[in-house]
C-alpha cells in the first residue's frame, strides 16, 4: 500500500490537523508494512544485509521474475538444479572459466581454449585440434596413418592430400570425384589429359553454356586429338561437332565429322549441313561435289570444275581467266564462254567495253531507278542524268526497250498514257500502272509521238515521252489525228493536249459522243476562254482556232468549210493542238474520242 502521511495542520493548534489518536493510526500503519515487508509482521528478520563488502542475501534473488527458483534467476524461465540461469544476453568483460580450466573464453584476445587440445584463434581465424573426426575416421591428423584414413597438409600455397578426393559421394575412384554438377568461376587449367567418357549418353558430356569458348593464348597451337587405339583400318574414330534441334533439346544431330581414319581416308572431313565462308576459302587438294563434280589441278590451270557426269566445265587459269565449257580460256578476255548463255537478270557493265555477239534484240537499252518528291514529282536516275531530276520530258525511241524501276515507295502507280490525264497506253508495255517493281516498255515502231506518263494518284506526278523519230506525214499530205480523254462525268470540262504538226489545215473534226470541243493555238488561250458560254463567240485575236459542238448522243463529224489554219504558238513551237473538251451527255460518263482530219504544213 502506499504510505500514510500524518497531517499536522498549517500552523500550531490552528484545529486542522490530526488528532493524536488518528495520527498514532497512521504511524501503526506504516510500520506494519515495514514488518511485513522486511519482516514476518512481528520481528524484522531482514533478507537482505550491508556489510563492509557489500549487500548480501541468503534467500533467492529474481531479476526479471517475481518467483524465483533459485539462487539467481534471470527471467522467467529456468531448469530444476541451474544455479544460475539467464534467460537472454549477458555480457562477461573479463575472462570466463568453465569448470576448473577445462574451457577458457577471453574475450579481450578473441581467443576460446577448450583444454590443452582445442583453440579457436579469432584474431587469425587458425581453428587448430590434434585430430579431426568425422563418422568414426580421422580426417586429418598429425602423424601415421592407414587405411582408410585420409590427411591433409598445410603450406603457403594451400592444403593438399596425397589421396583420393570425393565431392557429392563417400567412395572416390580418383584423384578427384565429383558426383553433380560443377561451377568455376574462376579458370580451371588441366596439366595432363582430360577425358570425357561416354559422349553417347547425355549425363556424360562436355557442355558449355551461352558465350563460352576455348582460349588458347600461351601457345600457337590448339590440338584436338583423337585415337582409335587400334591399327584395324576398318576402325571409325572421329571428332563430331552436334547441334541441338531448335524446340527439342534432347534430339542432336551431326553437324560437323573430323575423321581420323579408317575407312574414310578418301573424307576426312564430313560436313552435314550447308557450309556459309565469309571470306576466302583454300582448297589445296581436290574438292569433290556431288558424285561426279571434282575440282582438279592441271596444266597451267589452277583448277577445272566439272559440274556432274560429263557436264560443264568451268576453268581458270593462273593469269585470271575463266572458261566456262571449255579447259582452254583464250587471252583475248577474261571470260571465255562455249555455249549459249541464258540470263533473266540485268547485266551492267562498270567501266570498259562490253562486247555481245548473238541476239540482243531484247537487251535494255535504258534503265532508270523511280523515287519519289512527296506527291509533287517523280525523281529519276539513270542513263541520260548526272543528277537526280524531277518529272523530266524522256525521249525514247521506236524499236528500242526500256525500263522503269519504280522505288517510289508503293503509293505512287507509274502508267504509260496516251497523254496527260489521258487513258493508258498499253502497246508494248509490261506491268503498266504498277505501284512497285519494273515496268517494261518495248516501243512499238507504229507508237504516237508523244506519249505521257504519270501517277495514277496525284495528276502532277508526269511529264512528256517524245517518240523519235517522229512518225509523221511529209508536208502537204492529208492524215487523221486521234486523241481520247479520260473518263469525263456528264457536264463536267477536261483539258486534252493533241499530238499533230507546228502547222496544219483543219478539214474535219469527229467526236464519238456529245460534246463541246474547243482548240487552241497554246494553253495561255485555253485557260482564258475557260469561263465562255458556247452560246458567246470567241473574241478575234484570242487563240481559239475552231470549236464544234453536238448535243444529239452518239458521235458526229463536222466539215470546216472553208478550211481553218491551225498552228502551235509556244515560245518554243512544238506540235501539240491543245483541245478542251466538255461532255454534253445528259447522264453517263465516258471518255470522249476526237479525229482531227488535217493537212500538215510545216515540218
Amino acid at each position: 500500500m502506499s504510505r500514510v502521511a500524518i497531517n499536522t495542520g498549517s500552523t500550531a493548534n490552528d484545529g486542522t490537523g490530526d488528532s493524536l489518536r488518528i495520527a498514532g493510526g497512521k504511524i501503526n500503519t506504516n510500520f506494519a508494512e515495514l514488518y511485513n515487508f522486511l519482516g514476518d509482521g512481528t520481528d524484522l528478520t531482514p533478507t537482505w544485509r550491508k556489510t563492509s563488502s557489500g549487500i548480501n542475501t541468503t534467500s533467492n534473488v529474481g531479476i526479471g521474475t517475481t518467483n524465483p527458483r533459485f539462487t539467481l534467476e534471470v527471467g522467467s524461465v529456468g531448469s530444476s538444479g541451474t544455479s544460475l540461469f539467464v534467460n537472454g544476453d549477458a555480457r562477461v568483460t573479463g575472462i570466463l572459466t568453465v569448470g576448473s580450466s577445462s574451457i577458457i573464453i577471453n574475450g579481450n584476445q578473441n581467443k576460446i581454449l577448450v583444454g590443452s587440445g582445442v583453440s579457436i584463434d579469432g584474431n587469425t581465424g587458425i581453428i587448430s585440434a590434434t585430430a579431426f573426426y568425422a563418422g568414426g575416421v580421422i580426417v586429418s591428423g598429425g602423424g601415421g596413418g592407414g587405411s582408410g584414413i585420409n590427411y591433409w597438409g598445410t603450406s603457403a600455397s594451400g592444403i593438399s592430400t596425397t589421396s583420393n578426393v570425393a565431392i557429392g559421394t563417400v567412395t572416390p575412384t580418383s584423384k578427384l570425384t565429383v558426383s553433380g554438377n560443377s561451377l568455376f568461376t574462376g579458370i580451371a587449367t588441366f596439366r595432363s589429359n582430360l577425358t570425357i567418357a561416354n559422349l553417347n549418353s547425355l549425363s556424360n558430356t562436355l557442355r558449355f553454356g551461352s558465350n563460352s569458348y576455348i582460349d588458347q593464348s600461351n601457345t600457337d597451337v590448339f590440338t584436338f586429338q583423337i585415337d582409335s587405339g587400334t591399327n584395324d583400318s576398318s576402325t571409325d574414330s572421329s571428332f563430331v561437332f552436334r547441334a541441338t534441334k531448335p524446340g527439342s533439346p534432347n534430339q542432336q544431330y551431326d553437324a560437323l565429322r573430323v575423321y581420323s581414319g579408317g575407312n574414310h581416308w578418301n573424307r576426312l572431313v564430313r560436313v552435314y549441313t550447308n557450309i556459309h565462308v565469309d571470306n576466302n576459302a583454300f582448297v589445296a587438294g581436290d574438292l569433290q561435289v556431288g558424285a561426279a563434280s571434282t575440282l582438279i589441278g592441271a596444266g597451267n590451270t589452277l583448277g577445272t570444275f566439272k559440274v556432274g557426269t560429263g557436264g560443264t566445265v568451268i576453268t581458270t587459269t593462273s593469269t585470271g581467266l575463266v572458261g566456262i565449257g571449255t579447259t582452254n580460256p583464250t587471252s583475248a578476255s577474261r571470260l571465255t564462254v562455249n555455249g549459249g548463255i541464258s540470263l533473266s537478270g540485268v547485266i551492267t557493265a562498270t567501266s570498259g567495253i562490253v562486247t555481245y555477239y548473238g541476239d540482243i534484240s531484247n537487251a535494255v537499252d535504258g534503265r532508270w531507278i523511280l523515287g519519289a518528291d512527296g506527291t509533287s514529282n517523280y525523281t529519276f536516275t539513270g542513263i541520260g542524268f548526272t543528277q537526280t531530276t524531277n518529272d523530266p520530258v524522256l525521249y525514247l525511241t521506236r524499236g528500242r526497250v526500256y525500263e522503269f524501276v519504280n522505288n517510289s515507295g508503293g503509293s505512287h502507280p507509274f502508267q504509260i498514257r496516251v497523254g496527260n490525264g489521258a487513258v493508258s497506253y498499253n502497246d508494248g508495255v509490261t506491268n503498266n500502272g504498277a505501284s512497285s517493281g519494273t515496268i517494261r516498255f518495248q516501243v512499238p515502231l507504229n507508237a504516237p509521238n508523244t506519249l505521257y506518263y504519270q501517277c495514277t494518284n496525284h495528276a502532277g506526278m508526269g511529264a512528256t515521252i517524245f517518240v523519235t523519230p517522229r512518225n509523221e506525214p511529209a508536208v502537204g499530205s492529208r492524215s487523221t489525228i486521234t486523241a481520247t480523254t479520260g473518263s469525263v462525268g456528264a457536264g463536267s470540262t477536261v483539258n486534252l493536249n493533241i499530238n499533230g504538226f507546228k502547222t496544219y489545215s483543219l478539214l474535219k473534226v469527229g467526236i464519238t459522243s456529245a460534246a463541246w470541243v474547243v482548240l487552241y493555238t497554246d494553253a495561255t488561250s485555253r485557260t482564258n476562254d475557260e469561263t465562255r458560254s458556247y452560246l458567246t463567240d470567241p473574241e478575234p485575236g484570242s487563240g481559239v482556232i475552231a470549236e464544234v459542238r453536238s448535243t444529239s448522243t452518239g458521235g458526229s463529224t463536222f466539215i470546216m468549210s472553208p478550211g481553218v489554219i491551225g498552228w502551235n504558238n509556244d515560245v518554243s513551237v512544238g506540235s501539240t493542238i491543245y483541245a478542251r473538251v466538255t461532255n454534253n451527255e445528259s447522264s453517263s460518263s465516258s471518255g470522249i474520242g476526237i479525229t482531227l482530219t488535217v493537212v500538215k504544213l510545216e515540218d
